[in-house]
């Protein structure tokens, strides 16, 4: 087997976020790496994590990456892109070429992680990890050359171990459960609405999910109701305890809000894998992993959310079903191991390639990139520094902010 020495990095290591946890499964699964470090700008590692990770700067990271002779970067573009540009700007004050293969953990537009101009100028190749980002029409300046699509698998290991725990929890009740995880604020303001109509009169709700601003609502929400039905918060699980708690799950009712931030959601992939009948609703990318009436339902409407549910909740057979076969789909088409053989030819491609010319970016981008994302990054950061973002003694200092966004990297 031909080895590879590359370099991961990411900005925000969190042992038990999405792309963490996908950047963890991908070196683990891969015999094929040498030495695989991942450099971060703040890490939060739980104790189980083994992963080699460490909190550098860009010159730091620099300085390991040519002392070790490693043959390419892996940069994944997550919840920030700070380390990976000082990177960058290490390299171009040393005038050196650094082969980057950059995974788009969301969909590029995305306004809150939107896929930065240098970022793909100075990336070999960007690889989007479902069909919702790849075709994301904002970026559809990007030529196909310069881009792969590539779904996030499982081990036959993690699918089995997965398995195991949910076959050992195996509950032979009628359904009362209905769980979902996901970042809290995914959660959409009518989510206990719909909840309200599934029709159960012991049915318990479990959400899981990072506490942010949005928790307060959840939980007063939840009060509001506790005379009608349970609902328990359990918060940001770490992975292990997660799988222990799904068995208790009768039905997964994922209810996104429709602009959220969700790639195809390896949350999802876990309550299938779990055998757990999914009803799905939100952005199209966690939908990828669903066939309507097959594998799970993707309902269009509230009003088709609850009926979906309470068709499952009243049909113990297609409960079974649907959870078997969704199962058998998260093995059969997202394997682990052809995520690995795809990326270890993409490594191969770019380690081994002359430098690519860059991707010429079209005035129509930069100037939306302006208005929507720039502009109001300048003016808060003026308004917060100077009390106004309007003054004209301050058009030079918003001329500079505005090329230091644009166009960070040489």
């Amino acid at each position: 087997m031909e080895k590879m020495k590359v370099l991961f990095v990411i900005d925000i290591y969190l042992s038990n976020g999405g792309a963490s946890l996908a950047l963890r499964y991908l070196i683990e699964g891969n015999a094929a790496l040498e030495a695989p470090v991942v450099f971060c700008r703040k890490r939060y590692k739980a104790d189980s994590d083994t992963l080699d990770v460490r909190e550098n700067t860009g010159e730091e990271l620099l300085d390991y990456y040519l002392k070790h002779g490693y043959q390419c970067v892996h940069f994944f573009h997550a919840d920030g892109w700070t380390l990976f540009e000082q990177l960058l700007k290490a390299a171009a004050a040393r005038k050196l070429r650094i082969p980057v293969v950059t995974t788009v953990c969301q969909k590029p537009s995305f306004l809150q992680f939107m896929l930065q101009p240098f970022e793909i100028r100075h990336s070999d190749i960007l690889v989007f990890i479902d069909k919702a980002a790849y075709d994301d029409p904002l970026y559809s300046f990007i030529p196909e050359e310069s881009k792969e699509m590539n779904y996030f698998g499982r081990s036959r290991a993690e699918y089995d171990r997965t398995v195991q725990i949910a076959e050992a929890a195996r509950k032979d009740h009628a359904p009362l459960v209905v769980g979902r995880a996901s970042t809290l604020n995914k959660c959409p303001a009518d989510m206990f609405d719909v909840f309200d109509r599934v029709d159960n009169p012991k049915k318990v709700l479990i959400i899981g999910g990072e506490h942010n601003e949005t928790h307060a609502m959840i939980e007063r929400q939840a009060a509001e109701r506790s005379a009608q039905y349970e609902v328990e918060v359990t918060g940001l699980l770490p992975v292990e305890e997660y799988l222990a708690r799904m068995p208790e799950m009768d039905i997964y009712l994922y209810h996104l809000k429709p602009d959220a931030y969700s790639s195809i959601d390896g949350t999802l992939g876990t309550a299938m894998v779990m055998g757990k009948p999914c009803v799905y609703m939100g952005p199209p990318a966690p939908a990828e992993r669903l066939e309507h009436g097959v594998n799970g339902f993707v309902a269009k409407t509230a009003d088709e959310l609850v009926q979906y549910a309470n068709l499952l909740m009243h049909d113990p057979e297609l409960r079974e079903r649907i959870g078997r076969n969704a199962r058998e789909s998260i093995y059969r088409n997202f394997q682990l191991e052809k995520t690995v053989e795809n990326y270890n030819r993409i490594y191969r491609r770019v380690a081994s390639a002359p430098a690519p010319g860059k991707v010429h970016i079209p005035l129509s981008f930069y100037r939306y990139y302006l208005d929507v994302f720039v502009m109001p990054r300048v003016n808060a950061e003026l308004q917060a520094a100077y009390g106004s973002s309007d003054s004209l003694k301050l058009l030079p200092r918003k001329a500079a902010a505005v090329y230091r966004m644009v166009r960070p990297v040489p």
